[in-house]
């Protein structure tokens, strides 16, 4: 049995391939792909008998796989969506492990698959997966504004007066478009998920901003894009490869 782990966080990775060794010794893990981009260029070649996937990957939403590719494999979802989406996920049959993963859980998966994996309906699960998740980020409430410390009070900054987020030193900076700089708790990986995914864009592991932060945009020849912001932010931020196309489409929306 054959199988591939979607994952971009390499200890949940490493984790779960132990895992599947230890509880199905038989299967052979064929490879790790982190990205979006990297997971399309193995499936068009070829095709597993099992994908355990993470739906958050560095370069967007796993579900964008689907998208570039008509995937024909059984897929078990590892996820961190509360749980609306979970019930969503369990109503359209689709299987899913709520992080952080453990054995029993992901033996429970795998038992269900050997039983049912004859009956391939990966493909309408994922039109209708994709018909809900769209739902979701329609329903649900995004984040409009940040409590910071200004001085010794604390003051409210509005999401719209955000040009963009940085994280320096594992410290994580919101940086105004009057260049104002302001030291906040929420680590990226979170604000990632608050924040309104059509008015702001993860462009790297560090630098989550809004498209009015951009004044240029330069193509390199690694095909990252490296991008100038207003106001400055005294370093390089780029686009990396795996990332240009989705962050070309969330401009031109």
């Amino acid at each position: 049995m054959h199988i591939i782990i979607v994952e971009d966080e390499s200890h949940a990775a490493e984790r779960l391939r132990r895992m599947v060794n230890l509880l199905r010794p038989d299967f052979i893990v064929d490879g790790v792909f982190e990205s979006i981009e990297d997971s399309v260029t193995h499936l068009k070649i070829s095709q597993p008998d099992l994908i355990l996937m993470d739906i958050q990957l560095a370069d967007g939403l796993s579900f964008s796989i689907f998208d570039h590719i008509d995937v024909t494999s059984p897929v078990i979802f590892t996820t961190a969506f509360d749980e609306y989406a979970l019930r969503a996920f369990k109503q359209h049959s689709i299987d899913y492990l709520l992080k952080p993963i453990g054995e029993d859980e992901l033996l429970e998966a795998i038992q269900k698959f050997e039983k049912y994996h004859i009956q391939n309906r990966t493909q309408n699960d994922m039109v209708a997966l994709r018909q809900m998740l769209k739902g979701f980020q329609s329903e649900r409430s995004y984040r409009k504004r940040f409590i910071v410390r200004s001085g010794n009070g604390l003051m409210h900054i509005s999401a719209e007066d955000v040009a963009y987020f940085l994280s320096t030193s594992g410290t994580t900076f919101l940086v105004t478009y009057n260049n104002e700089r302001f030291m906040i708790e929420h680590p990226l990986d979170v604000l990632e998920t608050e924040l309104h995914p059509d008015e702001f864009f993860r462009v790297s592991r560090k630098c989550i901003l809004a498209p009015r932060s951009i004044l240029r945009i330069e193509p390199h020849l690694s095909q990252r894009l490296i991008l100038e912001l207003k106001p400055n932010a005294g370093e390089e931020i780029s686009v990396s490869r795996q990332r240009a196309r989705d962050f070309r489409m969330w401009l031109d929306k």
